[in-house]
């Protein structure tokens, strides 16, 4: 989405577009809502977990920024975190429950692979 496309879903001009901007979003530009709504989309998108698989540099291609380097500039501009930064943290850490549920079979199969070594 670009300004002049904005201009012409609306059946304005781009001026016109660019003055009522001006007029009401107190100093923001029309390219500068349209980088920040993309870049609130990464954020959402890069917390998903059912988006995991997909590389940080994709969603930030996926929301229309689609140079890496752009993106991650741009998202840790506005969000003071890395796109891996962010993802990692809001990855939940896993439970005591499943730490627990996995360190046994972990332990048996560590004891068995070892059992020849004693």
């Amino acid at each position: 989405m670009t300004p002049p496309m904005v201009a012409a879903a609306h059946h304005i001009s781009v001026s016109h577009l660019h003055r009522l901007f001006a007029r009401y979003s107190k100093g923001e530009t029309v390219a500068g809502f349209i980088r920040r709504q993309r870049l609130r989309k990464a954020h959402r998108e890069l917390a998903d977990p059912a988006l995991l698989a997909l590389p940080a540099h994709a969603i930030g291609s996926r929301c229309g920024i689609p140079n890496p380097s752009d993106f991650s500039r741009a998202f840790k501009a506005a969000h003071g975190l890395s796109p891996r930064e962010h993802r990692r943290q809001a990855q939940p850490e896993p439970t005591t429950e499943e730490t627990q549920s996995t360190e046994p079979e972990t332990q048996r199969a560590f004891h068995h692979r070892t059992a020849h070594l004693t």
